[in-house]
């Protein structure tokens, strides 16, 4: 503020000092040093008064008096509409554009960031706090019928937009490309062997044999003869064909047994038809659909959310909100520590910020229009006075300064070519 007034008084100051020194230098005229101190000083004059009048005029009537329209006098409360009407356009498709914004979003690491405050503030458990509570509140004025409806049918209406083909086959390539897909496998094929080997699956496979082996030598003598030459009995043919799946499922842990090789070559077929095959594309699409559809009749999801949502208002704060707690302590560190996963959630949030921004960005010009039409005419131009009128005085400071050269030099290229 004292700054501010330092630059009204030099300004003031300049014009006066100009117009007391061309007076001063009128009697000494005649001579070359008088002349040439009253044009430079006249001339500062003309220059700091005719800037002074420029700078008034832009808020209102200089010297109070009702100038004439051609004038171009109170600029500002003539063009009231006009300049908020641009100065809102301005700062919506310049100043903070759609590209503006994301060229500066793109500059600053948001996740970063978030990451780095929710760690080194230890902030996860206020929160997991304000979560809760928030969700509590929530909770407590929803109705979960409605609230079942409305989601259902936001799931159906949106169920489009997510491609199970695409994702299907995303999932599948991944799986196979990180040898996923050979350790599932593994696992299967460890707990199936397992299996084979346990007294029970030999009870019962010792059981089926014999069935078989009675249904077969039923009603025939030569049948049950050549069973008792043979040797045939069920506990022998189970423990026969219990050691050969054993063999069969150990020699499956070799990921080059033919079985396992034609499993990956099957899946990856499988791949490719669900990115190229437009019949089973549609196929599966169409399945999503009716399990959506055969989901909403069978499954009780208002009966569901009442339930979650009175635990949730049951529920004491602390208790709620601990697996909210370790699961943002965990996700914060998983962040920190990997630089793609931290990379990867900031361009999620950009992405998320710039998709707000696109759909609300004409929200910033009317904020602007509405803040300023508030603004009487009287506000408007102390409000721009306040912010600019400093910066104006430097143009009657400047106007003086240039006028007294230009006097001087003009005085001094007359006074040569007169003589």
């Amino acid at each position: 503020m004292a700054e501010k007034h330092r630059i009204y008084r030099t300004a003031d100051w300049a014009v006066a000092g100009s117009i007391v020194g061309a007076l001063a230098a009128y009697p000494f005229q005649h001579s070359f040093a008088g002349g040439l101190a009253f044009a430079g000083f006249s001339a500062a004059a003309i220059g700091g008064l005719a800037d002074s009048f420029a700078v008034t005029a832009i808020f209102k009537d200089p010297l109070g008096w009702k100038w004439p329209g051609w004038m171009g006098t109170r600029i500002i409360p003539k063009n009231r509409d006009r300049l908020i009407r641009e100065l809102s356009d301005m700062v919506q498709t310049d100043l903070l554009s759609v590209a503006a914004i994301n060229g500066k979003l793109q500059q600053f690491n948001l996740a970063g960031w978030l990451l780095a405050y929710f760690d080194e503030r230890d902030s996860s458990a206020e929160l997991a706090d304000f979560l809760h509570r928030i969700g509590a509140d929530l909770f407590g004025l929803a109705d979960s019928t409605e609230l079942a409806d409305h989601l259902e049918q936001w799931i159906l209406d949106h169920a489009d937009q997510l491609n199970v083909s695409e994702i299907a086959a995303d999932i599948g390539q991944w799986s196979l490309n990180n040898g996923y897909v050979d350790r599932v496998a593994e696992f299967i094929v460890h707990e199936v062997e397992k299996w084979l080997s346990s007294p029970s699956f030999r009870a019962m496979l010792t059981a089926l044999i014999g069935q078989v082996l009675d249904s077969y030598s039923s009603g025939s003598a030569s049948r049950k003869m050549f069973q008792s030459v043979a040797g045939l009995s069920p506990e022998k043919l189970g423990e026969k064909a219990q050691d050969w799946l054993q063999k069969l499922a150990v020699s499956l842990r070799s990921p080059e047994h033919p079985y396992r090789i034609k499993l990956n070559e099957q899946l990856a077929a499988i791949i490719v038809r669900l990115r190229e095959d437009d019949a089973l594309r549609r196929w599966v699409e169409d399945g999503k659909m009716k399990l959506l559809e055969s989901a909403r009749t069978r499954i009780d999801l208002a009966g569901w959310l009442q339930r979650r949502m009175d635990e949730v208002r049951a529920a004491e704060t602390k208790t709620a909100s601990s697996w909210l707690r370790g699961f943002i302590s965990q996700a914060v560190r998983a962040g920190r520590s990997n630089p793609e996963t931290e990379q990867r959630l900031n361009g999620v949030l950009n992405r998320l910020v710039m998709d707000a921004v696109a759909k609300n960005h004409n929200v910033i010009g009317s904020m602007v229009r509405g803040g300023l039409s508030t603004f009487t005419d009287e506000k408007l131009t102390e409000f721009v006075h306040e912010k600019a009128g400093k910066d104006l005085q430097y143009i009657r400071i400047n106007g003086t300064a240039v006028g007294f050269i230009i006097g001087l030099l003009l005085f001094a290229a007359t006074f040569w070519i007169g003589r």
